[in-house]
């Protein structure tokens, strides 16, 4: 495992819990199984190991692969763990101490789920290979359905944590007025700025306690290191 991606505050204990494991397979010839996840609540400590099955074609079964068995395979995917008691956690995936993430779960600051509405979003976009010369930008889409819910680019909250950008697209509610059912498409264009170069995780929460979780990473790259089908 090359890492393991989540936001480090802003849970509380009635949230699910979910993580992004990043990690490559040797090459085509692995396909991921489900990761064995371990959780200890009373130590706060979470352990992931991950496997991967080989193949039986003859191209995998020779030692001696040809292009393009000799390439590794990137693997990446989000996965829920459920709620968790009030703590700080980390997440183990590896030997080495540094082979960790931490994050923190608090009580909720008011009864209810989450004092914040947030926007139905239905897609969120970032190019997985960015130029570090460039600006990381996030496309957020979604559709309205309330007419006394309104979007605001002034409501947005980008909240950078290390490697992780947690956007909040807060919803105004307005009950001055009787509400109707209107879709209204939205889109969002959102600047994280330049980055050193990385890997990073962009984390959207949406409607309904749903999140969107996208991994990209900045590299230096020349003009001709893009390519695209003619």
């Amino acid at each position: 495992i090359d890492g393991i991606y989540l936001p480090h505050s802003g849970y509380d204990n009635n949230d699910e819990i979910e993580f992004v494991l990043d990690t490559q397979l040797p090459n085509i010839c692995y396909t991921a199984q489900a990761p064995i996840i371990n959780i200890d609540q009373i130590k706060k400590v979470i352990t992931v190991q991950i496997f991967a099955t080989k193949k039986t074609i003859d191209d995998c079964a020779s030692e001696n692969q040809n292009q393009p068995y000799v390439f590794p395979v990137h693997y990446s995917e989000s996965f829920k763990i459920g709620k968790l008691i009030e703590g700080e956690y980390s997440i183990l995936f590896g030997s080495a101490e540094k082979n960790k993430a931490v994050f923190i779960v608090s009580k909720p600051s008011q009864n209810n789920i989450d004092e914040n509405i947030y926007a139905p979003v239905g897609q969120v976009f970032i190019p997985e290979l960015i130029n570090e010369k460039d600006e990381a930008q996030v496309i957020i889409t979604g559709v309205i359905n309330n007419s006394c819910l309104t979007l605001q680019e002034k409501n947005i909250k980008v909240i950078p944590q290390g490697d992780v950008f947690v956007i909040l697209p807060i919803m105004n509610f307005s009950s001055s007025s009787y509400c109707q059912s209107i879709n209204r498409p939205f889109q969002l264009i959102i600047s994280l700025g330049r980055l050193p170069i990385g890997r990073y995780l962009v984390h959207t929460r949406s409607m309904s306690g749903q999140s969107f979780n996208r991994l990209f990473s900045l590299s230096k790259l020349n003009p001709t290191d893009s390519e695209f089908p003619r």
